[in-house]
This record gives C-alpha cells, structure tokens and sequence, in this order.
C-alpha cells in the first residue's frame, strides 16, 4: 500500500523558491566584545603610586544578550619616618549581564530545536509568531514579549598596611600589621511575561506548509507561570594579620 504524498507538485515548486531563512539564522549573529584599559603610574622616593580602570562589553550569539563589566585600581606607598613605610590598595568590580532570551543558556537543546524547524516555516506572519509545539519553542516571541533577566554583582577590596624595619635597634627585626575588608553586593531579577503563540492553517496533501490564516492561538506562561522575581544579597568580610621576621647573620672565622 503506498503512502499519500506529503506534497504536491505544486507544493514542491513553492518550497523551491521560497526564501525563508532560518530560524537560527534570525537568532544568530556574531558575537563581539570591546576591552579598554587606562593606567597610571609615578611617584617619588618617599611616596610611589598607581591608577587603573578597565571596561569590557560583550554581546554574544544570541539576540538579547549583553554583558559590561568595569573595574578600578588604585594603591599607594609612602614612607612616612626612615624604617617606616604605609601602604593602601584599592579596587572595584562591576558587572551587570543582561539576557533576553530564556532559551540560550542551553546551548546544544536551543541550536538543534532551531536546527530541526523545517525552512518553509516562517518564525512569524506579520508579527504573529508561529506555533510549532512539542518541545521546540518560538524565541523570537519570548524575546519580544519584554522577558528579561539581569544579573549584577558589584564588589570592592581595600587592603592596608603598615610596616616597621626594627634595625635601628633590634637588627634584623620587621614587623608588618595588615588589614582588608571585602564587600560584595548582587541583585537579579527575572521578569517572565505571558505571550501568545498562533496555529496556522497549511496547504498541501499534508496541510503542513503553513499559511497566513491563523485557526487558533496558545498563551505560553499563561497566569500561573507568569513570574517577576527580584532577588538581593550582601557580603562582608573582614581579614587582619601581624606578621614579624628576624633575620640572623652568620659569622664564619676561619684560622
């Protein structure tokens, strides 16, 4: 018993000449990612210092996804009285990451449900975005609903410390007292919004070659998976240390 055609002549004439690209052909783009940095350095015999920042932007190979992160340094050394030295280092982290796309931290799931989309299926008919069902989902549309999740974390050190060279009456004898603070702060939220994906009409023998008539729609993250969800943390961290030495010379006489 032969199976009924999928396509038709006709059909298969249309499919030769439709153009549509594909569904990771609209989501794929290459990535790129710009780095600065600016320093500073000088100083004198008594005090000596240095400055840096740096700034990173990155955007990756997915649509909506974007990463900036910043940094500052900055230290300075000072001999304050002969054996006597301080010094203070100081630095800052930023980063925020942006991501509009639910799907694209799972790399290898989300390129081959977009792989698998069959050419002659468009991503959207005039706005309205195309259910296909199952397991493969319609990225476009979750990024156009308004998803989002960002992430920033922000951080910063200072380390300081002072130092005594006892020489000049204990010979041989340092002492160095340090302390250092570390703060981190992060917060993320995450909105996930309702959207509507739509079921078109095909034509064909198989009725799978979709059509601009929609015959019906789906809500995806309908009332109860609807989610806004902002989230905070906060950390401290304190650190000291006293830290002597002494060194001894050894005398060899030899007769």
């Amino acid at each position: 018993m032969l199976m009924p055609a999928l396509f038709s002549e006709s059909d298969l004439a249309y499919l030769k000449t439709s153009n549509n690209p594909t569904w990771l052909d609209q989501l794929w783009k290459p990535a790129s990612m710009h780095r600065h940095n600016v320093s500073m350095s000088g100083g004198s015999d008594k005090v000596t210092y240095f400055v840096g920042g740096n700034y990173q932007n990155e955007n990756g190979n997915y649509a909506g996804i974007k990463q900036d992160k910043y940094g500052f340094r900055a230290g300075v050394v000072a001999t304050i009285a002969r054996g006597l030295k301080a010094d203070v280092n100081f630095n800052v982290d930023h980063r925020v990451r942006y991501s509009g796309n639910p799907t694209a931290n799972e790399d290898q799931a989300f390129i081959e449900a977009m792989v698998q989309v069959p050419r002659w299926i468009p991503i959207d008919f005039n706005g309205n975005y195309v259910n296909l069902g199952g397991s493969n989902p319609n990225p476009l549309a979750a990024i156009g609903s308004g998803y989002y999740r960002e992430d920033k974390t922000a951080g910063y050190r200072i380390n300081t410390a002072i130092s005594y060279d006892f020489s000049g009456f204990l010979e041989g004898l340092t002492a160095r007292f340090q302390i250092s603070q570390a703060s981190d702060n992060g917060s993320n939220t995450t909105y996930r919004p309702p959207y509507t994906l739509y079921n078109f009409a095909g034509f064909g023998p198989g009725n799978i070659i979709p059509r601009d008539s929609v015959i019906s729609s789906t809500v995806i993250n309908a009332a109860g998976n609807s989610l806004y969800e902002p989230s905070l943390s906060r950390s401290n961290s304190y650190q000291g240390f006293l830290l002597y030495s002494i060194r001894k010379q050894l005398l060899l006489t030899i007769i």
